[in-house]
């Protein structure tokens, strides 16, 4: 089975994210853009195996990206979501498959291995944690909501206006959250940890996965906008149950 065959290649590849040496070899792409050697390995290990499938599907990694649109079949991998945790050790990281069809994601899974949590989705059939059915919170007050969000690390120009959205996010909800992992933080909204997420410049392999495994959980996953995802480039996205959705992305729409 496709989805069997994934998941192994995921959980063999997550246990190198655990070879604290291989994690401190890290090199720079650009400003405040880090790889590490357990990037490049798991995605060569991962790649291999779903190589050795033998399907007719095409590949994107985070470490061998091109801009473009994505057609057809792709496996779209992050090996590593959370690479500055990473190399600081601060055990929330992941690797990240998805499975898009023609621009839909049909499975995606992302599993942290420093707490052997394994997120999963197939498109239809729900969403699930370590094997157990997981849902979206029914909150629908923001005044009583956790919201996570990130800061586009990479694009230090949109600091901002990252900020100046969170703080307004802040002045509106119960709490703010940042995990620095956008697959993980779209998987605690499924998984009901939190309320709502919402990041700037998100690419393809930070949410292939997770938003999938978000609108499985009965989650809704658009631009601020109310657009849909698309995996061919950067864009904000924003995750939540249908409660809290429009009220979320109307404070982020109202201070861009």
């Amino acid at each position: 089975m496709l989805f069997e065959h994934a998941k192994n290649a995921v959980l063999v590849g997550g246990q190198l994210l655990k070879d604290r040496a291989m994690s401190l070899r890290v090199h720079l792409k650009g400003r405040d853009d880090f790889v590490t050697d357990t990037d490049i390995a798991v995605q060569k290990l991962v790649r291999e195996k779903l190589a050795a499938l033998g399907e007719d599907i095409g590949f994107v990694g985070e470490e061998n990206a091109s801009n473009g649109p994505l057609n057809g079949d792709i496996w779209i991998l992050d090996p590593v979501d959370g690479t500055s945790n990473l190399i600081h050790d601060y055990k929330y990281s992941c690797v990240s498959l998805a499975l898009v069809r023609d621009g839909k994601p049909e499975l995606g899974m992302v599993y942290n291995p420093f707490t052997e949590e394994m997120f999963s989705a197939i498109r239809g059939q729900g969403a699930f944690l370590n094997g157990e059915a997981i849902h979206v919170t029914d909150m629908v007050n923001m005044q009583f909501a956790n919201i996570s969000f990130g800061v586009a690390p990479g694009d230090r120009d949109k600091a901002q206006k990252v900020f100046k959205v969170a703080l307004e996010v802040y002045r509106k909800c119960h709490d703010l959250r940042r995990m620095g992992s956008a697959a993980l933080e779209l998987c605690y909204v499924a998984a009901g940890r939190q309320d709502g997420y919402y990041e700037f410049g998100l690419k393809p392999w930070d949410i292939a996965a997770g938003a999938l495994i978000v609108r499985e959980a009965g989650g809704i996953v658009k631009t601020p906008y109310g657009e849909a995802v698309s995996f061919d480039g950067g864009q904000c996205v924003v995750a939540a149950g249908s409660g809290i959705w429009r009220q979320l992305a109307g404070i982020i729409c109202d201070n861009i």
